[in-house]
C-alpha cells in the first residue's frame, strides 16, 4: 500500500492530526485498483481543467452538501438522514458514476474490520448488502468520517484526495500533493458550499489547507 502524501502542516494550523488521519484514511489506492470514482479524466493532457470542472459541477454543486448531511446525520445519531442522503446522490449521479462509486464503498467495507462499530454505520452497511439502498463511497466515507471524529473540513479535503489519487492511478500519472493543492481555490469554493453554518475561513482553526 502506498503510503499517504507528506503534508507540511505548521503547528498553527489547528488539527493537523485529524486532516493525516483523513487523508490516510482516503488511501482508496488498496480498495480501487483498475477503478476511477466519480472523477473520471478522458486523457491526462486536459487533467487540470477535468479536475476544475469536477469540483465546481460534481463536488460542490452535488458530492460535498450530501456529503455534510451524511456526516450530520451520523453525529447526531439519525439513521434515516444518512440513509436519505445516500438516496438523493444516487438520484443525481450517472449511471457510471453509480456503478463505481458502490464497487467502491464495497471494496473498501471490505478492507475495514472494524466498519460497523457506529449504530448509524451498521444500519447503513446492512442495508446496503441486504440491497435496499444503494450504499455510495461518498456517503460511508463521510459516515466513516465521523466515527472517526475527523472534521467535516479535513474529512472532505481527504473524499476529494481520494477521487484525484484514483484518477491518477488510472492514468498511470504520477499525484503529486503539491498539484492537489493548486487548485486550492477551487477546493476552498467546493468545501465552502457544504459548510454554510460553519466558519469557512481557511486560515480558522477547525481546520485549513496546509
Amino acid at each position: 500500500m502506498n503510503s499517504p502524501p507528506e503534508v507540511p502542516l505548521e503547528s498553527s494550523h489547528g488539527d493537523s492530526r485529524a486532516l493525516k488521519k483523513s487523508l490516510a484514511f482516503a488511501e482508496m489506492r488498496r480498495h480501487g485498483r483498475g477503478l476511477t470514482g466519480t472523477f473520471r479524466p478522458k486523457d491526462a493532457t486536459a487533467l487540470p481543467e477535468q479536475w476544475r470542472r469536477w469540483l465546481d459541477h460534481d463536488f460542490a454543486g452535488l458530492i460535498a452538501p450530501i456529503f455534510r448531511e451524511a456526516y450530520d446525520g451520523v453525529i447526531a445519531y439519525r439513521s434515516e438522514d444518512v440513509l436519505a442522503a445516500d438516496a438523493r446522490l444516487h438520484e443525481a449521479l450517472s449511471s457510471r458514476q453509480r456503478s463505481v462509486s458502490i464497487e467502491l464503498r464495497q471494496r473498501m467495507v471490505g478492507g475495514l474490520p472494524d466498519a460497523r462499530e457506529c449504530r448509524v454505520l451498521r444500519r447503513f452497511t446492512r442495508e446496503a448488502e441486504a440491497g435496499t439502498l444503494a450504499g455510495h463511497l461518498p456517503i460511508f466515507f463521510a459516515a466513516r468520517a465521523a466515527v472517526l471524529n475527523i472534521a467535516l473540513r479535513q474529512a472532505l479535503l481527504g473524499y476529494a484526495w481520494a477521487e484525484w489519487d484514483l484518477a491518477h492511478q488510472a492514468l498511470g500519472v504520477d499525484r503529486p500533493w503539491t498539484k492537489f493543492l493548486a487548485h486550492g481555490e477551487f477546493l476552498q469554493a467546493a468545501i465552502q458550499n457544504s459548510l454554510v453554518n460553519q466558519d469557512s475561513q481557511w486560515g480558522s482553526a477547525e481546520g485549513s489547507l496546509p
